[in-house]
């Protein structure tokens, strides 16, 4: 922790509670791209995983409590903190999430666990503001980012190995298998198209994982000359990672959030915009084409269509998206204030009240819980996300975190994305440095 202090330039004069909001946000972000790995693993030790799942939100806790005592004791942090709307409306989602939760009742195991779910990346996000008006925001920066690019390492790495040289099973000998985490699934039940997890919980958090450190690895390119033989040998190995994912979502997103990038990098600069928007007309004819021309492979029916007509499933990923997006809406018509947090989504599973509802779309999840005032209430803050980024300055961190923003914004229609703790606290972890440090 010394070490931590001294690289960061904090004086012995710094507080506590400063100290430990720190020490908290820094442990979760280390920890993050191999939690799920380790929990797993080590609760082949112990005999059960749920408790090694919470260490992460027992700590986020203690640093909540750290922020809370900072702020009532530092008046003007305070005001910075909460006068900022996007703040505003965060503690109104939670109070929300609180007030549907004592009409409806719900389970409370799986209420509090939604609670988490919903609002702990929230938490997150207002810890790291109070973290970049606290402490050397450079400096910390600097460190952050060296902790996401070894994250991505590990997590890359781990993921060409399976891809190429380890067997498909090798997870189910760390403790994965049916009652924790499966350690591997395939694309409709064809054995012929393996799904990787690396260390992540699944194939699609892995490539929203590889989305956005994928962004932020192009940004750390062009702040630092002495990362980029690091970053020759890591893209490789996170476009492999993200190839083995066979994430649709995932390829999706990365597309996206890297286009929206290159066109706001280059647009910042005038001399390269008849450039930027020639590539961005050409691309966006090049690949129908492309696709057009892929359309009798069997690698384009059954991983983007997922229509293999061997496939021995009875039901296809794509009929049973529609189907959960047809329930989801149903629930949410016939009851417009929700049934409380841990109702919907992965929550859910530890309810023993309501079958388990995934819709397979975050948005209509929140709307389960907490209601059409909930979904509101969460497009309000993605909308004050959009704009507290859109003011920054065009550094290539600030585009990387805008494109890799709406990249997450579409998994979300397509999976629980947030819910995701790994993906989450990265990305609203790192947001927070930077929206934080503007007034």
């Amino acid at each position: 922790m010394n070490k931590i202090a001294k690289s960061l330039g904090l004086r012995p004069s710094t507080n506590l509670r400063t100290r430990i909001v720190l020490y908290v946000f820094i442990f979760i972000l280390a920890l993050m791209p191999v939690h799920t790995f380790l929990t797993t693993w080590t609760s082949t030790i112990t005999g059960s995983d749920n408790e090694l799942k919470a260490i992460k939100e027992v700590i986020l806790s203690v640093g909540v409590v750290a922020a809370a005592w900072l702020l009532i004791k530092t008046p003007k942090l305070r005001q910075q903190i909460f006068s900022q709307r996007i703040n505003q409306v965060i503690i109104v989602y939670g109070l929300w999430h609180l007030l549907v939760w004592a009409i409806k009742r719900p389970e409370l195991d799986a209420a509090i666990i939604g609670l988490f779910f919903n609002l702990r990346w929230l938490a997150f996000f207002v810890l790291a503001q109070i973290l970049a008006k606290s402490i050397d925001l450079v400096r910390l920066r600097r460190l952050v980012l060296r902790i996401l690019m070894v994250g991505a390492a590990l997590v890359s790495f781990f993921a060409l190995l399976q891809v190429t040289a380890l067997p498909v099973d090798i997870l189910s000998h760390f403790g994965y298998g049916p009652d924790t985490v499966s350690p591997y699934i395939t694309v409709d039940q064809n054995p012929d198209f393996v799904r990787i997890n690396s260390f992540l919980r699944g194939p699609n958090p892995l490539a929203a994982y590889l989305m956005f450190t994928g962004l932020v690895s192009i940004a750390v390119w062009f702040l630092s000359k002495k990362s980029r033989k690091f970053l020759y040998a890591l893209w490789p190995m996170m476009l492999v990672g993200l190839y083995g994912s066979y994430s649709r979502s995932g390829l999706l997103a990365f597309s996206f959030g890297l286009a929206l990038a290159a066109l706001l990098y280059f647009w910042s600069k005038p001399q390269f915009r008849r450039r930027a928007i020639i590539t961005v007309i050409g691309g966006a004819i090049l690949l129908p084409v492309i696709a057009y021309s892929l359309r009798n492979t069997d690698i384009y029916k059954i991983v983007i269509l997922h229509d293999d007509p061997q496939t021995t499933a009875l039901r296809t990923s794509n009929s049973e998206r529609l189907n959960s997006y047809q329930k989801a809406i149903e629930d949410i018509s016939n009851n417009p204030l929700g049934d409380g947090p841990g109702t919907a989504g992965p929550a859910s599973t530890y309810n023993s009240d309501f079958t388990s509802r995934f819709s397979e779309n975050y948005y209509l999840q929140i709307g389960q819980e907490t209601g059409i005032v909930g979904l509101v209430l969460l497009v309000t803050i993605i909308g004050l996300m959009i704009v507290a980024l859109w003011v920054l300055p065009r550094s290539p961190v600030e585009i990387a975190l805008l494109g890799s923003f709406f990249g997450y914004l579409l998994i979300n229609l397509f999976l629980h994305g947030w819910a995701d703790d790994t993906n989450a606290y990265l990305w609203w972890g790192l947001a927070g440095l930077y929206v934080g440090a503007s007034d």
